[in-house]
Parts: structure tokens; sequence; C-alpha cells
């Protein structure tokens, strides 16, 4: 099994992720370019997409000054 480990670990991109502790996890190349992506064009971290609910009528702006209508 530790052989097995260490050939995918040896890989390029490597498979497998060791860490200090000897901890193996699954190293996964195309999330983390999705996420440095994500960081360079400023989307990161995400945005709530339902922006901030009103809990009534009267703590909500004019229907006309909503968000969703801008």
């Amino acid at each position: 099994m530790q052989s097995a480990l260490e050939t995918l670990r040896s890989r390029t991109p490597a498979l497998i992720w060791k860490s200090a502790r000897g901890e193996y996890s699954v190293d996964d190349a195309a999330m983390h370019r999705w996420f440095e992506q994500c960081m360079r064009e400023g989307r990161w971290p995400p945005e709530d997409p339902q922006r901030e609910l009103f809990v009534s009528d009267e703590e909500a702006p004019p229907f006309g000054q909503r968000e969703e209508n801008r």
C-alpha cells in the first residue's frame, strides 16, 4: 500500500498529497487551477446570490430602489 501511495505522489501532477504529519489526501490539480483563477479574477470568496434579505416590508427600500431593479 505504501509503495502505491508513493507512486501516486511521484507523478506530475501529483495525485496524492502527504502532510507533514503523514496524512494522505487526494490532490486535484484542476480544482487548484480553478481556485487560483477565481482568486485572480476577484471571484473568490463568492458573493451571496440572495444579497440582503428583508424580514418585513418596513425594512425594505421602496420597490424601485431595490438591488434587483438596478
